[in-house]
């Protein structure tokens, strides 16, 4: 590559934070030669890779589902970083950190890790799965969390007069960009979450599709189940998780597809 490409941020590690640093090992980045950093606006060119045949040494192949951004995107060498303007995929995503999350791993092995983002690493469910108090779901471009449990109190000398609090609350708490308080839907039964009609619709959102998903009671429990929706319904990850080829990972607004050679 040309020296006016590292000149505009082709070399990531020449930025990383060394927290980024500390976790992936000294010179584990390396900038690849299948990624272009353009001269204007900081944002990637990358060269889509050839519907034949992959170069040999692409790891996975990243597609973009949806977002500000669109087409292929390959992985030569791991740690593989995603950011706001920086590291090997940079987004224009304004909910995506500017060090937001990473790929490491062996070929066929690939890990996604969250680097401490602001909005989160969500993975799109299969079919169905069970929820925990806190679990946070993205659906379309809405959060929501899924709570059990009661919002603390304070501790007070005199307790305020009223009913003995229910042993668990069951509801979903949708999230706002904003500072505004959430509001929550309690959950007595099944909740279908969708457009218009649903018990939690969100028809001014184009990337739900009418009937998305659900929020269900199962044995002592509830689960979450994708209705065969247009987009998906995602889990936020707090641990890294091991990707297979064809999961669908959220960063942001910005859906990304892995597959493997």
């Amino acid at each position: 590559m040309s020296d006016n490409n590292h000149q505009n941020g082709d070399n990531p590690e020449d930025e990383i934070p060394a927290d980024v640093i500390s976790s992936t090992g000294p010179g584990a980045v390396d900038s690849s030669g299948e990624i272009r950093i353009s001269p204007s606006g900081g944002f990637p060119a990358v060269k889509p890779l050839g519907a034949k045949k992959a170069a040999p040494n692409v790891r996975a192949v990243l597609h973009i589902k949806y977002g500000p951004e669109s087409g292929e995107y390959p992985v030569s060498k791991t740690p593989f970083q995603f950011g706001r303007g920086r590291g090997h995929l940079q987004l224009r995503d304004p909910f995506v950190d500017p060090w937001h999350a990473q790929l490491s791993g062996p070929p066929g092995h690939l890990v996604l890790d969250d680097l401490g983002s602001t909005n989160g690493v969500f993975l799109a469910i299969a079919d169905e799965l069970s929820l925990e108090d806190g679990d946070e779901v993205a659906i379309g471009n809405q959060r929501l969390r899924f709570k059990t449990s009661l919002p603390a109190t304070t501790t007070r000398k005199t307790p305020l007069a009223g009913g003995d609090p229910p042993v668990r609350a069951p509801r979903i708490e949708v999230l706002f960009q904003s500072d505004e308080p959430t509001y929550s839907v309690p959950v007595t039964g099944a909740v279908l979450i969708g457009g218009q009609n649903a018990d939690l619709s969100f028809e001014g959102d184009p990337l739900v599709s009418a009937v998305h998903a659900s929020i269900e009671p199962s044995g002592d429990g509830f689960v979450l189940k994708d209705l065969q929706s247009e987009t998906k319904t995602f889990i936020r990850i707090h641990d890294p998780m091991e990707l297979i080829s064809g999961d669908t990972f959220l960063l942001g607004r910005t859906a990304i597809e892995i597959r493997y050679p």
